[in-house]
């Protein structure tokens, strides 16, 4: 999820996407471009929906499925669109997220 809004993706709220994907995880690696994003400041919030159920599990307040932010920020909680902003140029930004996966 690709989000342009501080107060939506503080919120992480699906109402306030700019762009969405979804895309099957591979072994190696996944990887997806966003085209004709419009300069500006944006956030990538990713969430692996292991089990299908289009929600994010969590037991006792811990994630139980894989998740990850721009900037890599957010491992222990969920960061703020400051933190995990990034600035688009009319040039490509290439961004490389760590999903982390607490078990």
């Amino acid at each position: 999820m690709v989000y342009d809004s501080a107060d939506a993706f503080n919120r992480l709220s699906v109402d306030g996407i700019a762009r969405y994907a979804e895309l099957r995880p591979r072994p190696t690696g996944t990887s997806f471009t966003f085209l004709n994003l419009k300069p500006g400041r944006y956030a990538v919030a990713v969430h692996h929906d292991e089990n299908g159920n289009a929600a994010f599990d969590m037991e006792n307040g811990v994630p139980t499925e894989g998740y990850a932010f721009s900037n890599n920020v957010g491992t222990l909680r969920e960061p703020t669109f400051k933190e995990a902003g990034f600035s688009v140029t009319e040039d490509t930004k290439i961004l490389t997220l760590d999903v982390i996966y607490i078990r």
